[in-house]
């Protein structure tokens, strides 16, 4: 089936739902990624694409939350009195992102989430010269397994989440911090503890296909941040994400 172009008449081939939510998927992190860059006219570009295909186009510039990068809602998180003045933004939200990890129940997390919580791709400089430099002044230090975690000085300078007291609090906060995609795997999962799930029965109670990019990154990136694991070829919702089964 063709669609006809109003403007040039050239017809269309018209997209399938499936190569449809990919674009939409793809258009969503171009977003987040111009918006990170400040690019604001090609995030508001993007958004307009992404409604044509389907898309929460509004939503994605509606006051420009939803393609907020998880680094900026870190800013937002420290308020101006709790920020250390011998910080520079990049170690301060490193410091924010241990910190949040550490209010979950990862007091240990893996440097590769602490980097992609801050914002940052984990061996660049925009990740490795800060995360040194906290590491200089004594506010972070390394463990085993590629792992980071604050010192007692590091937690004085870091701004942490306010305490939750249930699960179903937990959960919210975590959703929050999350992208999309990753929110629409780790949800299922939450229902289903403490039961698994196949990866058949995730990507399509996710919306995804099996085995496709749209669900295997995501899906790492949460195994990544120590939310999820992989048990008897199912995945899993770790139990740190419960508080009643602590």
């Amino acid at each position: 089936m063709k669609n006809q172009n109003a403007s040039t008449g050239v017809g269309l081939n018209s997209p399938s739902d499936e190569a449809r939510r990919t674009l939409r998927e793809q258009i969503s992190e171009l977003c987040r990624d111009a918006d990170l860059a400040g690019f604001t006219g090609p995030a508001m570009v993007l958004a307009t694409l992404h409604g044509a295909l389907g898309g929460e186009g509004d939503r994605l510039t509606e006051g420009r939350s939803a393609i907020t990068p998880i680094q900026s809602r870190l800013d937002r998180q420290a308020t101006p009195a709790a920020l250390d003045s011998n910080l520079t933004g990049p170690e301060q939200r490193i410091l924010n992102a241990i910190a949040w990890m550490e209010s979950i129940g990862v007091t240990c997390p893996e440097q590769t989430a602490v980097a992609f919580l801050a914002g940052y791709t984990i061996g660049g400089g925009g990740f490795n010269n800060p995360r040194g430099s906290l590491r200089t002044k004594g506010l972070v230090e390394y463990a085993a397994g590629e792992r980071i975690a604050l010192t007692d000085a590091g937690r004085q300078s870091a701004q942490f989440q306010d305490a939750v007291l249930t699960s179903a609090e937990l959960h919210t906060k975590v959703l929050e911090r999350l992208p999309g995609p990753e929110r629409k795997i780790l949800i299922p999962l939450l229902r289903a503890y403490p039961e698994g799930m196949t990866n058949d029965e995730l990507s399509r109670e996710a919306g995804y296909t099996d085995g496709g990019g749209g669900y295997n990154n995501p899906r790492g990136r949460l195994r990544t941040l120590g939310l999820i694991e992989y048990v008897g070829g199912k995945v899993r919702a770790r139990d740190l994400l419960f508080l009643e089964g602590r």
